[in-house]
Parts: C-alpha cells; sequence; structure tokens
C-alpha cells in the first residue's frame, strides 16, 4: 500500500529540513573552534619565518611585547607547524605562554632552531630582562628546542624565573638541555625559579648536564616523565639549596651517570626513576632519597628505599639533640642487617651487625664495618648458645681518670700505653700459673704483677711415676724412697694431703723472692710422716693428728726456701 502523494511530500520536505538544520549547526561548531583559533595570535602574524632560513628573533620578540598588557603580564602566542631558525637567544620576559603545533619529542610539529653557540629560550626575571618585565608563571608547550651545532657552553632553555614545560624536546646544545639557574642576593642578579614543573620532556644529545637545577632558589620543582639520554654530564643534576622532586624519569647514556644530588641540605626525592644499564652510578647524598623504580647502583649517603631494601639507612633524630640520629638501614655493601647510631658532628657511628665475627652473633663495630668490635651479643643460632656477652676490644669499668681496662691476653702487655689499675685476665692459666695481671705502674707498657697464683693439690695417691704412691705402697717397700715433687712454678700455695707417709720430697723451680706457702693436710686416719725437702729450711713438725692441717710459710732465695713463720696448725 502506497502513501497518499501529499503525505509523501509532506515527509520529504521534514527531512530536507532536519538534514539542512544539522549541516547549519556543524558548521556554526567548525567555525566557532576556527575562530577560537584565530582568536590566538601567531608569530605568522608578525612575519615569522616557518622555513628553517633568516632570523626570527625579532618577530617573535614583537609577538611577546605586543601580547603584554604590562610588563608582568601576557598572553597567549601560537607557533604554527614549522622549522623557525634563530641567530640570537629568544627571552620571554612576559608572563604568558608559548605554544607550538600538537606534537613533542623528536616528532614536534613546532620546531625552534638556535645556532650553535647561542642559548636558546631565556625565562627572564625582572633583574635579567632588558626592559624589567619578567616571565614568571610563563608555559613553554608542545614544541622542539634544537641547536643547528654543539659549539660553546650555550643551554636549550635556562630559568632564571618560575615557569613550566610541557611536551617539550631539547637537543644538540652544548651546554646542558635544560637549566634552571636562581641565584639569592650576593650570586649574581637576584633570580627566582622556586616551583618550577616539566612533564614529558626528552633531552637528549647536550654538550653538558641533560637537566641542571642550581642556585639559593632553584628549590620545590617538580619534573614529571622526564627522560635524558646521551647527555655529556649527567643526566639530572641537581645543585639546588632546598632540592626537588622526579616522579617516573629515565636516564639512559648520560657519560657522568643518570642522577646526582651533591648539596647535603637539599631534599631531593626521586620516585618510581628509572636508570638504564651501562651509565656510572647514579650519585645520591642524605638527605635527599629514593622510592622504588629501578634505579641502577647508587654511591653516596642518600636514602634508597626500593625492592623491600632500605640503603644505606634511614635516619630518626633526637628531639632534644638533633646531633644525635638513630640511623637503620641494609646497606649495599652489607649482605646483612646493620642498626647505626651516630653523631651528625663528623664522629664516626656505632654499627650493629649480624654474623660479622661469627654465626649467631650480633656485633657492635665502630665506625665503619672493618673497624674494632666493641661488643658482641651471642643468640641461639651461635654454636656456644644464646645469652654470652663478649668484649673483643677489652672492657672499661669506671669513667674518666677512674677508667680501667679489663681484656685478656696469654702474657702480660709489652707494647701500648696502659694505666696502673688495668688487668689483664691470662688467657691460658694453666701455662702462665697465674689468674692475671694488674698493672702496678702507668707507662708504655706499664709494670705489671702477677695475681691469683694457680694451687694445684698433690695427693701422694696420685703422683706421676717420679712420685711414691704411699697409700698402696708400705714403708719397707723399695718405692717408698721415691721422692715426691713439689713443683713452685708460678705459684704461691701448694696444698698437700697425706694418705701414706712421705719419706722423701724435693722441692723444684723456685723463683728467686718467690713467696709460697705450704698446707700439709693428714687423711681421716692421720699418723702419716712427712719429710721435707732438703732445699727447705726451718720446716715445722708436721701435726699427726687425723684431717689437721699444718701450715707455714716460705721465701726464695738462691734455690733455697727459707721460713718466714712459724707455722700454724688447725683443721
Amino acid at each position: 500500500m502506497s502513501l497518499p502523494r501529499n503525505l509523501r511530500i509532506y515527509l520529504l520536505v521534514l527531512s530536507i529540513g532536519f538534514l539542512s538544520k544539522t549541516l547549519i549547526a556543524q558548521n556554526a561548531a567548525s567555525g566557532e573552534e576556527a575562530n577560537a583559533q584565530a582568536s590566538i595570535p601567531s608569530v605568522a602574524q608578525f612575519g615569522a619565518r616557518a622555513d628553517g632560513q633568516g632570523d626570527n628573533v625579532q618577530p617573535f620578540q614583537q609577538a611577546i611585547h605586543a601580547l603584554a598588557w604590562d610588563k608582568s603580564r601576557g598572553g597567549k602566542l601560537f607557533i604554527p607547524p614549522g622549522r623557525y631558525h634563530f641567530n640570537a637567544p629568544l627571552h620571554i620576559a612576559r608572563g604568558m605562554v608559548l605554544e607550538g603545533a600538537s606534537g613533542a619529542g623528536r616528532n614536534s610539529g613546532t620546531v625552534l632552531i638556535f645556532d650553535g653557540g647561542i642559548d636558546g629560550i631565556v625565562i627572564d626575571r625582572t633583574t635579567t630582562s632588558d626592559d624589567g618585565g619578567g616571565g614568571d608563571w610563563t608555559v613553554i608547550r608542545d614544541l622542539a628546542v634544537t641547536a643547528s651545532s654543539s659549539a660553546g657552553n650555550a643551554n636549550g632553555i635556562t630559568l632564571h624565573a618560575r615557569a613550566r614545560i610541557e611536551n617539550v624536546y631539547v637537543r644538540g646544545f652544548g651546554g646542558n638541555g635544560v637549566e634552571i639557574n636562581a641565584q639569592a642576593r650576593g650570586r649574581g642578579p637576584n633570580t627566582n625559579s622556586n616551583n618550577w614543573s616539566m612533564e614529558n620532556v626528552f633531552i637528549e644529545g647536550n654538550g653538558g648536564h641533560g637537566f641542571h637545577a642550581i642556585g639559593a632558589d632553584s628549590n620545590a620543582g617538580v619534573a614529571i616523565q622526564v627522560s635524558t639520554m646521551n647527555n655529556g654530564g649527567w643526566g639530572f643534576l641537581d645543585e639546588s639549596f632546598l632540592g626537588n622532586t622526579y616522579v617516573g624519569c629515565h636516564t639512559e647514556g648520560n657519560k657522568k651517570g643518570g642522577y646526582s644530588v651533591t648539596n647535603l641540605n637539599a631534599r631531593s626525592i626521586f620516585i618510581g626513576s628509572y636508570t638504564e644499564g651501562g651509565q656510572p652510578n647514579n650519585q645520591i647524598n642524605r638527605p635527599s632519597m629514593v622510592i622504588g623504580g629501578l634505579f641502577g647502583k647508587t654511591v653516596g649517603s642518600g636514602y634508597t628505599m626500593m625492592d623491600g631494601w632500605l640503603s644505606p639507612n634511614w635516619t630518626v633524630r633526637n628531639q632534644k639533640d638533633p646531633n644525635i640520629p638513630t640511623t637503620l638501614g641494609f646497606g649495599g655493601d652489607v649482605p646483612r642487617g646493620v642498626l647505626s647510631i651516630a653523631a651528625s658532628d663528623g664522629s664516626l657511628p656505632y654499627r650493629l651487625e649480624y654474623q660479622k665475627l661469627g654465626t649467631g652473633w650480633w656485633d657492635l663495630n665502630y665506625g665503619e664495618l672493618g673497624n674494632g668490635t666493641a661488643i658482641s651479643f651471642s643468640t641461639n643460632k651461635a654454636d656456644v648458645g644464646a645469652g654470652q656477652v663478649r668484649f673483643p676490644n677489652g672492657l672499661f669499668i669506671g669513667q674518666g681518670a677512674n677508667a680501667h681496662r679489663i681484656s685478656s691476653a696469654l702474657h702480660p702487655p709489652t707494647s701500648g700505653e696502659h694505666k696502673a689499675g688495668d688487668v689483664v685476665f691470662s688467657s691460658d692459666p694453666d701455662h702462665s700459673g697465674y689468674a692475671g695481671w694488674i698493672a702496678t705502674r702507668s707507662g708504655t707498657p706499664g709494670e705489671w704483677t702477677s695475681f691469683g697464683a694457680i694451687v694445684r693439690t698433690h695427693d701422694a695417691s696420685k703422683q706421676d711415676s717420679r712420685v711414691a704412691k704411699l697409700e698402696t705402697v708400705s714403708s719397707s717397700t723399695s718405692n717408698s724412697n721415691l721422692p715426691m715433687i713439689l713443683d713452685a712454678s708460678g705459684r704461691d700455695l701448694l696444698r698437700i694431703f697425706l694418705h701414706s707417709d712421705v719419706r722423701s720430697s724435693e722441692l723444684v723451680h723456685a723463683v728467686d723472692g718467690q713467696r709460697l706457702d705450704l698446707v700439709i693436710c693428714q687423711d681421716h686416719m692421720g699418723g702419716h710422716v712427712f719429710h721435707w725437702p732438703s732445699n727447705i729450711r726451718g720446716g715445722m713438725n708436721i701435726s699427726p693428728g687425723p684431717d689437721i692441717c699444718s701450715a707455714q710459710s716460705f721465701v726464695a732465695d738462691e734455690g733455697i726456701l727459707f721460713a718466714t713463720s712459724p707455722g700454724a696448725v688447725g683443721n
């Protein structure tokens, strides 16, 4: 069934009207966009050439000044696609937006080409501009800044004022790719670029550093997704006073290394940044830090937190005395945990390291890890078991003039400075014959006197082949004539138990001036005879009573012991 003719004509007219309105609306929208674009002044309107020829400094500077409301406020200046040649730096002394065509990096549609040996874009402050204007708050985006040759030390983009750089490519300058240079009074013109920012910026092939921040007022800036490649210096060199923040940045092929912060006052921070291999080590000094990313090998005292480890340390400062910080970290040179306690006045730290001197021990070391160990604590992993404390370099008791060192050795010291009252315990008392030695006079090595003579108990029933075994041999046997040997070497007391008669004895190894006490005890039977050695003079009569001891003191002279007391008897 066909529609009536009048209805068909009506629907056709309606369709044509709807299509016409749609086209009109689309054309209007396109016109508005075109008008909006046309409303942004273009450098072409001021005679700029986009063919890479001539010199564009004058038309660009005329355009910048024409946009200015006053010496601090400008507008937006558009640079159409093309290649614009300059034989002098382009100074921006108005807060404005300098915008190229879309496209960034090596593929940027708008390219500014500067002769070798001259700076590229310079963002001036009132103290550096020709007419007292200032380029604070300037934005540079969507263009490339290149040099025709790498002659001289010229920089690609220099900021003396606060500015933002985004979607920009910088290549081929003899100096630095991007330099943030703002000095305080007394170091040249007073400039300030604090709070600078960069995002999606690519800097490569420059003779100096890819990026360089320097000066007392080049701080608190942020660089996001900035890549520096194949530059002659550092990829990023931060010499600011207070530090800056770098997020998701990248370095590759830079001759001096990827990242460097050497100012000990700067608090720069690198978050999720990346370093390609094949570059020299990064250099980050404290209190700057690295968090996450693939940062590569880093030297310096800065803090690094990557892959679940902290290097070299994390510092907590004492509230009452900031010069006494406590540092916790896992150094790249230390395969074991380290707790470090140091003062910021330059003294070396104490560092507690696990398993330095032995398995299962915590060792507190002074200074660097190779220096002396002050104290060691054993854990249940140690072969001696938990709970032991050692002082490998000695233990001092007391304070100041009353401090005395206690240590151990095979012999009394023969070198070094020692103070009266220092004590050295014998590490082999059986060999030395004494518990140790005490310094009786200060000096080098001082005078030392033995103490704690080791007392050997002579049991007549347990002598070697030279001594009669009197408890089993009667006095009528020939063995009863074997002497009991009394060894005086290194001793000041000998104790003898009689289980049978001793009819012969010998005292050996007595030293002139040696004082020796002899205690001779009967067993529970008593009545045993004891004959004094022939080289003892004035020996007392030994009590025969059961369990009774007789004691007497002697002094040695030329191998003979002379009695110095009448002797005493007791049980």
